[in-house]
């Protein structure tokens, strides 16, 4: 007989071995054996429908058999109508005494007292973690079959409100049809759907979080504090900001809408949630029956998500639960625990799996990959996902998401800006107090020694003689000097020491330091010296000294740029990239491509190119296929090709060079590889374009004024946007250091890559900084330079990069002075490189791919039979 209780009154269940007690206001105490539940009725509430429906009568029926002395009582209840309905009847003493819900109204309903906290009938003075072994005690048993990340999503206060039952969890859906290789990585993804694979993703915040993960982003820190801003979040938003621009990209956020168009096969790839199998996959309809049939069971394939440049993705955590109602009688209750242990155990879960296509939550369920890839997939992707958080403000974190997520989209919000203003939002309406920032010095005491050879380096496209001591007055104050006086202050008993050498002086001072004699802990360079100072075992890997959450404050390219056989050897200080300068007062209206450059070439401002293979590198990509952004060893995982280093589309050599013979006598363009020239026409008022490094952003507002100058993208070309190379500037490790030596000069590095010295440097010395947590004005030079570094292909590195350097060059002089053919300037550049390669087979692939190897490194040259270039062995 149901028990009509003050639902004011907090209902205490205590177990003793099998049996439990519940203790009313004014209630009698009564005892139940949970191991052999009085016979009677029990009624249960649901809103599966078609498949799942039959699948759960089914069990039902089964249930019945084996608990004939149970009568079910089974009602259908719509999903948007459940909560309010149970809200409505258990206020009143009444509703089922088991219903099947979101874990998401855990927190709602056990602070009005409407479900059973079942860690208080645990046989411990200890809520059950969900780690260990279960014992006999009923609730343990069951317990132990879920993971913990699925019974956080029934917690709350220290309690623990119900039994799961099913996940839901995204994947990577897409038509066989369509897709012969599912994208396994963001880059892959990014490429399918740059070739124009259909590609649908919902951004809400709520649907599209699962990237955050994927660039070592966390929701949570261990205290509960919301931390979206410690940069995963931003590098995110920037990776869907860049991703929108792709032609097959269809950002939406009507998941409805892009689960009709995928299901319709208008769409390749659809990233869905499991419970939306059955829609997708159902018989079509009337309202179908014109057109293409819609997707079939057969067509639909499901893989995990893709991965980031630093982790899994990490999609929130739905959970269909079992919550248990205060309202029902002891008798009742232990009948409504015995109907959950039976269709929670991995018999039935793997009965509703396979018939209902319903992700089980129990772990015992074992899902064979090759007999069911798609249940396996979500089951897989499932162990990665991220708890959803619960509350009542939990419609709050949803509008603040969506807000994020679309003024980031639309161009209003900076991602950095975004993701601390999410940030704070969520940890107020969670009721978080954080604490306030106080810059309290360290206490550590001891000596940095800094060997600098990038302070005094040209800019990157600079063919002049080796630097000169006033470079650096020259494209900018010192800025590393500037953080060495603010670190000083910081933590005032280190003494940083540093020594100015140029590039060429730095490098030969490693080659010929003997064993520990290199008197440095610090050393400050380019990316490009990693391959030969990591083979010569001058510098440490320090990728295990580096936490994802460290490293998830970087723009993954300039990260990705110390990597080296997949192991990061430095800490990215400053990063270089192209971009097309203007004078605003000699442009009105600028223009944006390279057919407008020579359409609009005027000789009384004309535009300035600099030639050469770094600083031309550009055109290629504005003539050719869009190549990986960062091809060096750390990504050759993203590429068909093994240890694949750096990739070069010679038939887009051919046709730039071309372009570029073709418009160099024109009037109104001025092509050189004298920098100094090109330099002094620009900040000297004479052209109205100019070409150049990110670098001298700073030197050139100190020419021209901030009123004068502006900055655009590099000029889109016939294939495309164009895609600078980046170079990256940071702090390498010396092997030799000891480990104090190690621990301080990592305090360094962090500092000057911290958010605070990363501001400084872009305030007061046009730095384009590269924590992703700086926000930028998002119409400003630095906010264009930035989005440029997540575009920019990474330069060569080691041998590669002087080689390059030194045949490409020979290729731009041989068009540009010489007057030679651009295919037979290239087809020389292709047989110069092959014959210093340490490569026997000179044919190429059948898709006209030739693989030059160089020790350690390998380029591989595109396209070459279409220029009938290498088709043997040269001599």
């Amino acid at each position: 007989m149901r028990q009509s209780v003050d639902t004011r009154c907090l209902l205490v269940f205590v177990a003793v071995f099998l049996t439990f007690l519940i203790t009313s206001c004014g209630s009698e105490e009564k005892k139940v054996d949970l191991s052999e539940p009085i016979g009677g009725r029990v009624s249960l509430w649901h809103s599966w429908t078609g498949a799942q429906a039959d699948t759960l009568a089914g069990v039902l029926a089964t249930f019945q058999e084996i608990h004939p002395d149970i009568l079910v009582q089974v009602t259908y209840i719509p999903s948007d109508e459940m909560l309010d309905r149970y809200l409505s009847a258990a206020d009143s003493g009444l509703g089922p005494d088991i219903f099947l819900g979101a874990g998401e109204w855990t927190p709602q309903l056990a602070e009005r007292h409407l479900i059973v906290d079942l860690s208080r009938l645990i046989q411990s003075d200890q809520a059950y973690s969900g780690e260990g072994e279960a014992d006999n005690d009923p609730i343990r048993r069951i317990l132990s079959r879920y993971t913990p990340a699925t019974l956080d999503a029934v917690r709350h206060g220290g309690g623990l409100y119900g039994l799961p039952q099913a996940l839901n969890v995204q994947a990577l859906l897409y038509n066989k049809t369509l897709v012969a290789d599912p994208p396994t990585t963001l880059d892959q993804l990014l490429g399918q759907a740059t070739q124009g694979t259909t590609v649908g993703m919902s951004i809400t915040f709520e649907d599209a979080f699962w990237g955050v993960p994927a660039f070592g982003g966390q929701l949570r820190d261990d205290e509960g504090r919301y931390i979206l801003d410690r940069g995963g979040m931003a590098n995110w938003l920037n990776w869907l900001k860049n991703a929108r621009e792709a032609p097959g990209m269809i950002l939406d956020a009507d998941r409805r809408e892009l689960r009709k168009r995928f299901r319709a096969q208008e769409l390749a790839i659809y990233i869905g949630f499991s419970d939306e199998l059955p829609e997708i996959t159902r018989a079509p309809d009337e309202s179908e029956a014109e057109g293409d049939p819609p997707i079939s069971e057969e067509q639909l394939g499901v893989s995990p998500l893709p991965t980031g440049p630093i982790g899994n993705p990490g999609p929130f955590l739905h959970v269909n639960t079992f919550f248990f109602n205060t309202a029902s009688s002891a008798e009742q209750f232990a009948r409504a625990f015995t109907l959950a242990d039976f269709m929670s155990n991995a018999e039935q879960s793997l009965d509703m799996m396979r018939q209902g296509r319903i992700v089980p939550a129990n772990t015992d369920v074992r899902v064979n990959p090759r007999l069911d890839p798609k249940m396996a997939a979500f089951v897989s992707q499932a162990r990665s996902a991220t708890p959803l958080p619960i509350g009542d403000y939990f419609a709050e974190f949803q509008r603040a998401g969506n807000t994020s997520y679309r003024q980031v989209l639309e161009g209003l919000v900076q991602p950095a800006q975004a993701a601390i203003d999410l940030t704070e939002t969520l940890n107020r309406a969670a009721g978080i107090e954080l604490a306030e920032d106080s810059s309290i010095a360290c206490l550590d005491t001891g000596q940095i020694t800094i060997l600098d050879g990038a302070t005094l380096a040209n800019t990157p496209w600079e063919k002049s003689a080796d630097s000169q001591p006033d470079t650096a007055a020259k494209f900018g104050s010192d800025g590393l000097a500037q953080v060495i006086q603010q670190f000083k202050q910081v933590c005032p008993s280190i003494i940083v020491r540093r020594t100015l050498l140029t590039p060429t002086e730095w490098l030969q001072r490693i080659r010929s330091a003997e064993s520990g004699g290199l008197g440095a802990d610090l050393l400050f360079g380019p990316h490009t010296a990693i391959p030969e100072l990591a083979e010569a075992e001058r510098i440490q890997d320090i990728t295990g000294r580096v936490t994802a959450e460290e490293v998830q404050q970087f723009l993954p390219n300039a990260l990705d740029a110390l990597r080296y056989q997949e192991r990061l050897y430095g800490m990215p200080y400053g990063v270089d990239v192209q971009a097309m300068y203007y004078n605003k007062q000699l442009v009105q209206d600028p223009i944006g491509t390279l057919d407008d450059i020579a359409r609009f070439a005027d000789v009384n401002a004309p535009t300035a190119i600099q030639s050469g293979f770094d600083a031309g590198y550009w055109g290629l990509s504005a003539f050719g296929e869009d190549l990986p952004p960062a091809a060096t060893g750390a990504n050759s995982a993203e590429m068909d090709i093994e240890t694949a280093y750096f990739s070069l589309d010679m038939q887009a050599m051919v046709d730039w060079l071309n372009w570029l013979h073709n418009v160099q006598n024109t009037p109104g363009i001025l092509i050189s590889a004298d920098y100094a020239q090109l330099w002094d026409s620009f900040s000297g008022e004479s052209s109205a374009y100019y070409i150049g490094s990110s670098a001298v952003w700073y030197a050139l507002e100190q020419e021209l004024g901030s009123e004068k100058l502006g900055v655009l993208k590099l000029p889109a070309g016939p294939q495309g946007e164009s895609h600078a190379l980046l170079h990256t500037t940071g702090f390498l490790f010396n092997a030799d250091a000891s480990d104090t030596q190690m621990e301080l000069a990592l305090q360094f590095a962090h500092f000057a890559s911290s958010l605070d010295s990363q501001q400084m440097l872009m305030k007061q010395v046009g730095h384009t900084p590269v924590n992703v947590g700086v926000n930028t004005d998002s119409t400003g030079p630095v906010a264009i330079f930035a989005q440029s570094v997540d575009e920019a292909t990474i330069g060569p590195i080691g041998q590669l990069a002087t080689l390059l350097d030194s045949a490409g060059d020979k290729a731009y002089d041989d068009v540009l002075v010489d007057g030679l053919q651009p295919s037979v300037a290239v087809s020389n550049m292709a047989t110069q490189l092959a014959q210093i390669a340490q490569t026997d087979v000179m044919t190429p692939t059948a898709d006209g791919m030739l693989t030059l190897r160089f020790g350690d490194l390998q380029l591989n040259l595109l396209h070459v039979d279409s220029l009938n270039l290498i088709t043997e062995n040269p001599e």
